[in-house]
């Protein structure tokens, strides 16, 4: 999928445009490196996030879905590099 298909179905959602520039930028999960379906927040716009680039994650499915399941602490064991990215939005992990 190129960044015009990424754009057509970002409209369409009617995604922001930071998001959609995000997921352009980055196309593969930030942790296995697997094709990204669409950046995930670190905290959700209902929990008072934003689509700010240092609120956003390129995550494949399964990523996201264990993301969800494990907690935030899975993501930081599997990619120690995100660790001051998602202390950002939630210090009360570490």
């Amino acid at each position: 999928m190129d960044a015009e298909d990424k754009r057509a179905i970002g409209k369409k959602q009617k995604w922001s445009d930071q998001y959609i520039q995000y997921w352009i930028n980055y196309p593969n999960c930030e942790i296995c490196y697997s094709y990204s379906s669409a950046p995930a927040h670190i905290k959700s716009r209902g929990a008072g996030g934003n689509d700010s680039e240092n609120n956003l994650l390129s995550l494949c499915l399964t990523c996201h879905t264990k993301q969800h399941t494990q907690g935030w602490a899975w993501v930081i064991s599997q990619a120690p590099f995100l660790k001051e990215k998602i202390q950002l939005w939630h210090q009360d992990l570490m």
